[in-house]
Protein backbone atom coordinates (compact mmCIF):
# COMPACT_ATOMS: atom_id res chain seq x y z
CA UNK A 1 0.00 0.00 0.00
CA UNK A 2 1.30 3.26 -0.99
CA UNK A 3 1.24 6.69 0.61
CA UNK A 4 -1.27 8.01 -1.43
CA UNK A 5 -3.96 4.91 -0.96
CA UNK A 6 -7.32 6.22 -0.24
CA UNK A 7 -7.49 4.79 3.13
CA UNK A 8 -4.50 6.63 4.15
CA UNK A 9 -5.42 10.04 2.45
CA UNK A 10 -8.71 9.72 3.90
CA UNK A 11 -8.60 8.74 7.20
CA UNK A 12 -9.32 11.29 9.70
CA UNK A 13 -9.24 10.54 13.40
CA UNK A 14 -9.76 12.65 16.95
CA UNK A 15 -11.60 16.21 16.65
CA UNK A 16 -11.35 16.13 12.28
CA UNK A 17 -13.67 13.51 11.43
CA UNK A 18 -16.03 15.87 13.70
CA UNK A 19 -16.36 18.78 11.60
CA UNK A 20 -19.82 19.35 9.94
CA UNK A 21 -20.40 19.78 6.36
CA UNK A 22 -21.48 22.97 5.04
CA UNK A 23 -24.75 21.33 2.95
CA UNK A 24 -26.28 20.08 6.49
CA UNK A 25 -25.92 23.37 7.68
CA UNK A 26 -27.61 24.98 4.93
CA UNK A 27 -30.24 22.52 5.36
CA UNK A 28 -31.54 22.88 8.65
CA UNK A 29 -31.36 26.60 8.45
CA UNK A 30 -33.58 26.20 5.59
CA UNK A 31 -35.92 24.82 8.17
CA UNK A 32 -35.46 27.70 10.44
CA UNK A 33 -36.65 29.89 7.41
CA UNK A 34 -39.36 27.97 6.43
CA UNK A 35 -40.77 27.57 10.13
CA UNK A 36 -39.70 31.08 10.94
CA UNK A 37 -41.95 32.49 7.87
CA UNK A 38 -44.55 30.02 8.60
CA UNK A 39 -44.95 31.17 12.20
CA UNK A 40 -44.79 35.20 11.21
CA UNK A 41 -47.71 34.51 8.51
CA UNK A 42 -49.94 32.77 10.78
CA UNK A 43 -49.65 35.00 13.73
CA UNK A 44 -49.58 38.29 11.87
CA UNK A 45 -51.68 37.49 8.87
CA UNK A 46 -53.99 34.64 10.19
CA UNK A 47 -54.65 35.56 13.59
CA UNK A 48 -54.11 39.32 13.28
CA UNK A 49 -52.21 39.22 16.53
CA UNK A 50 -50.39 42.78 16.61
CA UNK A 51 -46.59 42.61 15.00
CA UNK A 52 -43.81 44.07 13.91
CA UNK A 53 -44.19 42.43 10.58
CA UNK A 54 -41.85 44.52 9.06
CA UNK A 55 -39.07 44.01 11.45
CA UNK A 56 -39.38 40.28 11.58
CA UNK A 57 -39.67 39.82 7.77
CA UNK A 58 -35.80 41.74 7.98
CA UNK A 59 -34.66 39.31 10.37
CA UNK A 60 -36.21 36.34 8.11
CA UNK A 61 -34.51 37.61 5.34
CA UNK A 62 -31.34 38.21 6.77
CA UNK A 63 -31.15 34.34 7.57
CA UNK A 64 -32.14 33.24 4.06
CA UNK A 65 -29.63 35.86 2.22
CA UNK A 66 -26.58 34.18 4.13
CA UNK A 67 -27.88 30.99 3.44
CA UNK A 68 -27.89 31.67 -0.27
CA UNK A 69 -24.47 33.55 -0.24
CA UNK A 70 -23.23 30.28 1.86
CA UNK A 71 -24.37 27.85 -1.28
CA UNK A 72 -22.93 30.10 -3.86
CA UNK A 73 -19.28 30.46 -2.56
CA UNK A 74 -18.67 27.00 -1.46
CA UNK A 75 -19.60 23.37 -2.48
CA UNK A 76 -21.78 21.23 -0.64
CA UNK A 77 -19.30 19.07 0.47
CA UNK A 78 -17.40 21.62 2.15
CA UNK A 79 -16.65 20.91 5.68
CA UNK A 80 -16.24 23.66 8.25
CA UNK A 81 -13.44 24.39 11.05
CA UNK A 82 -14.30 25.17 14.37
CA UNK A 83 -14.17 28.79 13.95
CA UNK A 84 -16.31 29.25 10.55
CA UNK A 85 -18.89 26.72 12.51
CA UNK A 86 -18.91 28.56 15.90
CA UNK A 87 -19.37 32.04 13.51
CA UNK A 88 -22.17 30.12 11.50
CA UNK A 89 -23.98 29.07 14.53
CA UNK A 90 -23.70 31.95 16.66
CA UNK A 91 -24.83 34.22 14.12
CA UNK A 92 -28.01 31.96 14.18
CA UNK A 93 -28.11 31.94 17.90
CA UNK A 94 -28.20 36.14 17.65
CA UNK A 95 -30.90 36.14 14.60
CA UNK A 96 -33.24 33.54 16.53
CA UNK A 97 -32.81 35.82 20.12
CA UNK A 98 -33.71 39.14 17.64
CA UNK A 99 -37.08 37.38 16.60
CA UNK A 100 -37.83 36.44 20.19
CA UNK A 101 -37.08 39.76 21.79
CA UNK A 102 -39.45 41.69 19.37
CA UNK A 103 -41.99 39.44 20.11
CA UNK A 104 -42.49 39.20 23.61
CA UNK A 105 -38.86 37.42 24.56
CA UNK A 106 -39.09 34.98 27.53
CA UNK A 107 -42.93 34.91 27.02
CA UNK A 108 -43.11 34.09 23.47
CA UNK A 109 -44.01 30.26 23.84
CA UNK A 110 -41.14 29.52 21.32
CA UNK A 111 -37.94 30.91 23.28
CA UNK A 112 -36.75 27.42 24.32
CA UNK A 113 -36.00 26.85 20.39
CA UNK A 114 -32.69 29.26 20.99
CA UNK A 115 -31.18 26.04 22.32
CA UNK A 116 -31.18 24.42 18.84
CA UNK A 117 -28.10 26.17 17.94
CA UNK A 118 -26.34 25.00 21.10
CA UNK A 119 -27.29 21.53 20.88
CA UNK A 120 -25.71 21.41 17.18
CA UNK A 121 -22.34 23.10 18.25
CA UNK A 122 -22.09 20.47 20.87
CA UNK A 123 -22.81 17.67 18.62
CA UNK A 124 -20.76 18.51 16.07
CA UNK A 125 -18.08 20.87 17.20
CA UNK A 126 -14.89 20.75 19.87
CA UNK A 127 -16.10 21.33 23.43
CA UNK A 128 -14.05 24.71 23.79
CA UNK A 129 -15.87 26.54 21.02
CA UNK A 130 -19.13 24.87 22.45
CA UNK A 131 -18.65 26.29 25.67
CA UNK A 132 -18.58 29.80 24.50
CA UNK A 133 -21.32 29.52 22.32
CA UNK A 134 -23.74 28.15 25.42
CA UNK A 135 -22.33 30.83 27.09
CA UNK A 136 -23.40 33.37 24.68
CA UNK A 137 -26.76 31.87 24.65
CA UNK A 138 -26.88 32.04 28.22
CA UNK A 139 -26.27 35.99 27.58
CA UNK A 140 -28.74 36.39 25.24
CA UNK A 141 -31.70 33.72 27.27
CA UNK A 142 -30.79 36.85 30.28
CA UNK A 143 -31.38 39.96 27.31
CA UNK A 144 -34.77 38.68 26.65
CA UNK A 145 -35.93 38.54 30.33
CA UNK A 146 -35.74 42.46 29.44
CA UNK A 147 -37.91 43.03 26.16
CA UNK A 148 -40.05 45.65 26.18
CA UNK A 149 -42.02 44.46 23.32
CA UNK A 150 -44.96 42.45 24.54
CA UNK A 151 -46.07 38.96 23.55
CA UNK A 152 -48.78 39.00 20.03
CA UNK A 153 -52.05 38.48 21.52
CA UNK A 154 -55.47 40.04 21.16
CA UNK A 155 -56.28 43.71 21.08
CA UNK A 156 -57.27 45.20 24.58
CA UNK A 157 -56.56 41.73 26.32
CA UNK A 158 -52.63 42.61 27.48
CA UNK A 159 -50.91 39.18 28.36
CA UNK A 160 -48.51 40.23 31.32
CA UNK A 161 -46.06 37.67 32.52
CA UNK A 162 -45.29 38.34 35.98
CA UNK A 163 -41.36 38.47 37.09
CA UNK A 164 -41.57 35.05 38.71
CA UNK A 165 -43.12 33.50 36.28
CA UNK A 166 -39.98 34.44 33.39
CA UNK A 167 -37.43 33.54 35.81
CA UNK A 168 -38.76 30.12 35.49
CA UNK A 169 -38.80 30.22 32.77
CA UNK A 170 -35.41 31.57 31.99
CA UNK A 171 -33.93 28.52 34.78
CA UNK A 172 -36.53 26.26 32.43
CA UNK A 173 -34.24 27.24 29.19
CA UNK A 174 -30.69 26.93 30.74
CA UNK A 175 -31.12 23.36 32.07
CA UNK A 176 -33.09 22.42 29.57
CA UNK A 177 -29.67 23.91 27.12
CA UNK A 178 -27.63 22.41 29.57
CA UNK A 179 -28.97 19.21 29.65
CA UNK A 180 -29.21 18.68 26.19
CA UNK A 181 -26.04 20.02 25.37
CA UNK A 182 -24.05 17.50 27.59
CA UNK A 183 -26.44 14.74 26.33
CA UNK A 184 -25.57 15.39 22.73
CA UNK A 185 -21.80 16.03 23.39
CA UNK A 186 -21.10 12.68 25.11
CA UNK A 187 -23.34 10.64 22.55
CA UNK A 188 -21.58 12.41 19.07
CA UNK A 189 -18.15 11.60 21.28
CA UNK A 190 -18.60 8.23 21.43
CA UNK A 191 -19.91 7.59 18.64
CA UNK A 192 -17.07 9.93 16.99
CA UNK A 193 -14.49 7.22 19.01
CA UNK A 194 -16.75 4.03 18.04
CA UNK A 195 -15.65 5.72 13.94
CA UNK A 196 -12.10 5.42 14.95
CA UNK A 197 -11.95 2.37 16.08
CA UNK A 198 -13.44 0.86 13.12
CA UNK A 199 -11.58 2.99 10.64
CA UNK A 200 -8.51 2.25 12.45
CA UNK A 201 -9.26 -1.17 12.36
CA UNK A 202 -9.74 -1.35 8.79
CA UNK A 203 -6.89 0.50 7.99
CA UNK A 204 -4.58 -2.58 10.09
CA UNK A 205 -6.56 -5.02 8.14
CA UNK A 206 -5.58 -3.69 4.48
CA UNK A 207 -2.09 -3.23 5.87
CA UNK A 208 -1.89 -6.75 7.62
CA UNK A 209 -2.98 -7.96 3.89
CA UNK A 210 -0.62 -6.01 1.96
CA UNK A 211 2.40 -7.58 4.55
CA UNK A 212 0.80 -10.95 3.41
CA UNK A 213 1.53 -10.18 -0.36
CA UNK A 214 5.06 -8.86 0.35
CA UNK A 215 5.71 -12.11 2.64
CA UNK A 216 4.40 -14.23 -0.59
CA UNK A 217 7.08 -12.50 -2.95
CA UNK A 218 9.82 -13.00 -0.23
CA UNK A 219 8.89 -16.63 -0.35
CA UNK A 220 9.04 -17.13 -4.42
CA UNK A 221 12.08 -14.99 -4.50
CA UNK A 222 14.33 -17.06 -1.81
CA UNK A 223 12.92 -19.96 -3.15
CA UNK A 224 13.94 -18.93 -6.85
CA UNK A 225 17.58 -18.33 -5.14
CA UNK A 226 17.71 -21.29 -3.57
CA UNK A 227 17.18 -23.48 -7.03
CA UNK A 228 19.96 -21.41 -8.57
CA UNK A 229 22.48 -22.23 -5.88
CA UNK A 230 22.25 -25.86 -5.43
CA UNK A 231 24.94 -27.92 -6.94
CA UNK A 232 24.73 -29.99 -9.69
CA UNK A 233 25.18 -33.93 -9.14
CA UNK A 234 28.66 -33.89 -11.56
CA UNK A 235 30.36 -31.15 -9.21
CA UNK A 236 31.44 -31.48 -5.42
CA UNK A 237 28.67 -29.57 -3.05
CA UNK A 238 30.87 -26.55 -2.47
CA UNK A 239 29.19 -22.82 -1.10
CA UNK A 240 29.76 -20.24 -4.01
CA UNK A 241 30.08 -16.58 -3.42
CA UNK A 242 28.76 -15.47 -6.08
CA UNK A 243 25.56 -17.66 -6.31
CA UNK A 244 23.73 -15.67 -3.30
CA UNK A 245 22.81 -16.88 0.17
CA UNK A 246 21.09 -20.40 1.03
CA UNK A 247 17.32 -20.57 1.44
CA UNK A 248 17.13 -20.37 4.71
CA UNK A 249 19.57 -16.81 5.22
CA UNK A 250 17.45 -15.63 1.81
CA UNK A 251 14.11 -15.89 3.45
CA UNK A 252 14.89 -14.50 6.34
CA UNK A 253 16.71 -11.55 4.31
CA UNK A 254 13.41 -11.09 2.17
CA UNK A 255 10.97 -11.24 5.01
CA UNK A 256 12.76 -8.69 6.96
CA UNK A 257 13.32 -6.47 4.46
CA UNK A 258 9.09 -6.82 3.73
CA UNK A 259 8.68 -6.27 7.16
CA UNK A 260 10.58 -3.20 7.08
CA UNK A 261 9.29 -2.00 4.24
CA UNK A 262 5.76 -2.37 5.58
CA UNK A 263 6.58 -0.59 8.42
CA UNK A 264 8.09 2.17 6.58
CA UNK A 265 4.43 2.08 4.41
CA UNK A 266 2.26 1.72 7.74
CA UNK A 267 4.43 4.79 10.01
CA UNK A 268 4.66 7.32 6.45
CA UNK A 269 0.92 6.77 5.71
CA UNK A 270 -0.38 7.25 9.54
CA UNK A 271 -1.84 10.48 10.24
CA UNK A 272 -0.92 9.82 13.97
CA UNK A 273 2.74 9.57 13.04
CA UNK A 274 4.54 12.96 13.52
CA UNK A 275 5.79 14.36 10.47
CA UNK A 276 9.33 14.80 10.63
CA UNK A 277 9.39 11.06 11.83
CA UNK A 278 7.49 10.00 8.73
CA UNK A 279 9.86 12.16 6.36
CA UNK A 280 12.80 10.01 7.58
CA UNK A 281 10.90 6.98 6.91
CA UNK A 282 10.09 7.78 3.28
CA UNK A 283 13.80 8.93 2.93
CA UNK A 284 15.63 6.53 4.57
CA UNK A 285 13.44 3.06 4.29
CA UNK A 286 11.26 3.92 0.85
CA UNK A 287 14.66 3.24 -1.14
CA UNK A 288 15.66 -0.13 0.46
CA UNK A 289 12.69 -1.14 -0.87
CA UNK A 290 12.28 0.40 -4.53
CA UNK A 291 16.07 -1.21 -5.19
CA UNK A 292 14.85 -4.32 -3.56
CA UNK A 293 11.51 -4.61 -5.71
Amino acid sequence: MSVDSPSVRFAQFGPSSRRIRLQTLVRLRWLAVAGQTITVVIVGLLLQFPLPLQEAAILVGALAIANLTLSAWFPPTHRLGPKSALALLGFDLLQMAALLFITGGLANPFAPLICVPVIIAFASQPLRHSLVLIVFALVCTTVLAFSPYPVPWYEGEPLRIQPVMQLGVWCSIASMMMFAAFYAYRVSHEATLLADALAATELVLEREKHLSQLDGLAAAAAHGSARRSQPSASSPRRWNASSGPTTGSARTFFFSEARASAAATFFAGSPLFPPKARNICVDCLFPLWSRRW
